[in-house]
């Protein structure tokens, strides 16, 4: 007969941490697109320094299994937001061979921990990032990009046989720049040369206050997100600490926030996929300044990711309604002649960009979800 066991941390613990990241590895070994966590991964939301920390309710669990830790799974949700009645569950790996009958183990210690709560609902997988990989990969066509989620083919079923089922579906969309070039011109020529927005300012990010374009961007993608429920606020240091890392990118490539009369209304950022050098350089083990250096060189060969303009608060002016539209354009015009394709970032289901995505220019690739139990 097998010997279960769960251990839960619910503060701070860097032996836990040890063994939690060694079973992403280990879950993910054979997957050759996985990026490695390392414990000060963790450091933003669980470190009692870390308002994540401080404003959610949470814990992590490991199933070990006869001596051996095959599973891991965590939860939080926010301490002060009554509209929020349903508990969030990430960082979920699971080893080869772990039975429905061994998961259902594990996940009984997340429901019980939803109705201690009184939450009527859990939804997986969870915010792990301002990008990150809070939906679930349920269907690919093509490599995926840097911070795409690592979803193996079995998590889907996995979570369908203990009775979560998909709650929301987003696209990836891979562009024809070709095809979309000749129509951003149009948009370009009526937007600009007319001068139909006269009052839209377009800033680089990174010119100026590196720092405080990264909290304005913070604030837009807040507001963007406003209504959607499994979205948590990131605090403005923890966000600044996060991505401070990616400057030399941000800086350099097609990143602007868009502000109408003086007040930041959209922002949308085109960067190179940088997944490849960070797997190369983990392959290799190189130290933080060779990794650097080795995405550098590989920015030569780029292809370009396109995420597409969120939006915050829009005055009411019919003439600024269009920038989203312009700001599309205004990539495609950006990119390099010698990059045919780029990627339409994480679209929902109802989204009204995708009626600016035919066809003719743009193709559906990968598809993400969420999912969701009802506990009553």
């Amino acid at each position: 007969m097998k010997t279960k066991e769960i251990t839960e941390c619910t503060s701070w613990n860097i032996n836990f941490l040890i063994r939690f990241v060694a079973i992403q590895k280990n879950a993910q070994i054979s997957n050759p697109w996985a990026l490695y966590e390392n414990v000060a991964d963790y450091e933003v939301y669980f470190s009692p320094k870390s308002s994540f920390c401080k404003n959610h309710d949470w814990s992590l669990w490991i199933l070990t299994i006869d001596g051996v830790d095959v599973a891991r799974v965590g939860t939080s949700h926010p301490k002060n937001n009554p509209k929020l009645t349903f508990l969030g569950v990430g960082y979920y790996e699971t080893l080869p061979g772990v039975t429905l009958e061994d998961l259902a183990f594990i996940f009984a210690k997340v429901e019980q921990f939803a109705h201690s709560r009184n939450m009527g609902e859990i939804r997986l997988p969870m915010q792990g990032g301002f990008f990150g990989s809070y939906r679930a990969r349920i269907e690919t066509h093509t490599d995926p990009f840097f911070g795409e989620p690592q979803t193996l083919d079995r998590y889907v079923s996995e979570w369908q046989s203990l009775g979560y089922q998909i709650n929301k579906k987003w696209t990836n969309f891979e562009m024809d720049l070709n095809k979309n070039k000749v129509r951003a011109e149009s948009v370009l020529n009526i937007i600009y040369k007319a001068k139909t927005i006269p009052d839209l300012k377009f800033d680089q990010i990174g010119q100026n206050d590196f720092r405080q374009d990264l909290i304005r961007l913070l604030n837009l993608f807040n507001q963007s997100y406003k209504d959607f429920d499994e979205y948590s606020e990131i605090d403005p240091e923890d966000f600044v600490s996060m991505y401070s890392q990616y400057e030399f990118i941000l800086k350099n490539y097609f990143c602007k926030i868009v502000s109408y009369r003086g007040e930041d209304i959209g922002f949308c950022l085109a960067y190179p996929d940088i997944l490849k050098p960070l797997l190369f350089a983990q392959k290799y083990q190189l130290p933080s300044v060779l990794k650097k250096i080795a995405v550098l060189v590989y920015l030569k060969f780029f292809k370009l990711r396109y995420f597409y303009p969120y939006q915050g608060k829009t005055p009411d002016s019919p003439r600024v309604k269009g920038f989203p539209m312009a700001l599309l354009a205004a990539v495609t015009e950006s990119i390099p002649n010698y990059v045919t394709t780029i990627s339409g970032h994480y679209i929902a289901e109802g989204n009204p960009v995708l009626t600016l995505l035919t066809d003719e220019t743009a193709k559906p690739k990968n598809k993400f979800a969420i999912f969701k139990k009802n506990l009553k």
